[in-house]
């Protein structure tokens, strides 16, 4: 880790250190001649350089930062000042509550496509803005988008990171990793908006398969198949995304820049179609906290915690507010219906067919029991007494109201649309149990007051969007 010599006269009061990337230290700070929070960044000394080179760097930097500087949109964050004190230089930025989308996709989790369109629809615009006003941002990744609790996104180091690469690669390595960077800015440092486009399919793909298209285990490998070898086809990797899908990602990875859309936001507009889905819209996101604008390690113990592991089909957890046991489902495609033959099929159970689960869940192991029922809601609903039988003889918004308390959550009242929708989650059900050798649930069809009360079995099993929570 490099040190720097802070300024002793800063015009600023500097709160606490927020985090360290490959540009410098972020701050949390306070102007005090206006009253407003502020970010500010140190831009970090190149001590290999000569002092005739440090300077030439120092004025294309300040070229850059006063040409960022005058971007004016509302998803890019704004840069207030350039300054320097004690030969160190720093940049004044707006300071974005929000977190970035690389903490979102740190778990390798597939996002929901409705997030990720938003955001590759927002990104997109202030992409395709900044190629408008002669700017290339260079380093579009994760780290460099910031999401806001609303769902705004702000993005940061517009063609900062054009200066650091400069000096960076006089001893011919990158400025980080190059996963992101698109095959002409491998070949060479001039590059146009098509390169910016590159990145973002690049993150497009990643958050809609919880993977990297490419991947290897050093950079030069790494490198050689950006530049030569095509992206895996999305739908061969997440059986939820459609072939339309694959094909606008693969033309954003095109590897010749001209092969690619014309713009990023005609490639937003495409991605957003091949879902039915508006590319105007923002999804909310779960309230973060205060991060910085840089791609930045952070420094608090809060960020030094490891990302949570990727959860695997099968895998449990314990409710401690109802005790049970409840299994991860991940998304994927299986077969679903009885199988030709069974005795024991009901109608609207033929005939089998495929069905896709695009969005992971948690699902109850067994049906919600009485003394689980006991246990949160304090009543005693159902005829059958046992502490181990399922509960029964309750209504939809008593089943709601059990699942809210329990932290999960129910879907809308359901009509026979959403019945037919919410039989994927009891096939699953069914499936495990066969595949465990769990009897209890087959057992119960045939007791009169379960069959009549279909409907609402699956309901109190009380699977629904509560993800990796």
């Amino acid at each position: 880790m490099w040190k720097h010599d802070h300024p002793h006269h800063w015009p600023y009061q500097l709160l606490e250190e927020l985090g360290h990337g490959g540009m410098g230290v972020v701050y949390s700070g306070f102007d005090p001649a206006i009253g407003r929070a502020v970010a500010i960044k140190v831009i970090r000394r190149e001590e290999s350089v000569s002092a005739a080179e440090s300077t030439e760097l120092k004025l294309r930097f300040a070229r850059e930062a006063a040409a960022a500087g005058k971007l004016s949109h509302p998803n890019i964050v704004t840069i207030y000042q350039l300054g320097e004190e004690g030969g160190v230089q720093y940049l004044v930025m707006e300071l974005v509550n929000g977190c970035s989308l690389e903490k979102t996709l740190s778990n390798g989790q597939p996002q929901d496509h409705q997030m990720t369109v938003s955001i590759v629809a927002q990104v997109a615009d202030a992409l395709d803005y900044a190629h408008g006003e002669g700017i290339v941002h260079r380093d579009v990744k994760p780290a460099n988008i910031l999401v806001r609790p609303d769902g705004k996104v702000k993005i940061t180091d517009f063609g900062i990171a054009r200066i650091v690469s400069q000096s960076v690669t006089r001893t011919g390595s990158f400025l980080g990793s190059p996963a992101y960077m698109s095959p002409e800015q491998i070949r060479s440092p001039k590059v146009d908006g098509k390169a910016d486009q590159w990145s973002l399919g690049i993150i497009a793909h990643e958050m809609l398969c919880g993977k990297m298209p490419f991947a290897a285990d050093n950079g030069p490998a790494l490198m050689f198949q950006i530049v030569s070898v095509p992206p895996p086809l999305l739908h061969t990797v997440n059986p939820g995304v459609s072939p339309r899908t694959s094909e606008v990602i693969c033309k954003a990875l095109a590897k010749k820049p001209g092969d690619r859309f014309a713009s990023c936001r005609e490639f937003a507009r495409k991605l957003a179609d091949s879902f039915g889905t508006d590319s105007e819209s923002t999804v909310t996101m779960r309230p973060p906290r205060l991060v910085i604008v840089d791609s930045v390690r952070s420094t608090s113990p809060e960020e030094q915690a490891p990302a949570p592991p990727v959860l695997r089909a099968g895998a449990t957890k314990r409710n401690e507010k109802d005790g049970l046991t409840y299994v991860w489902i991940p998304l994927g495609t299986f077969l679903m219906g009885c199988s030709p033959g069974d005795s024991e099929c009901f109608d609207e159970e033929k005939p089998a067919h495929q069905v896709t689960i695009s969005e992971g869940f948690w699902m109850g192991q067994t049906e919600v029991t009485l003394e689980a029922w006991q246990r949160v809601m304090g009543t005693n609903p159902s005829r059958f007494k046992g502490p181990k039988l399922p509960v029964e003889s309750i209504t939809w918004e008593e089943a709601r109201s059990y699942c809210e308390k329990v932290g999960m959550r129910l879907p809308t009242k359901p009509s026979g649309s959403m019945r037919r929708v919410r039989a994927a989650p009891e096939a699953v059900t069914a499936r495990s149990a066969r595949s465990h050798g769990t009897t209890a649930t087959a057992e119960a069809r045939h007791t009169k007051w379960v069959r009549s009360r279909r409907t609402l079995g699956d309901c109190t099993t009380c699977w629904g969007t509560c993800g990796n929570g």
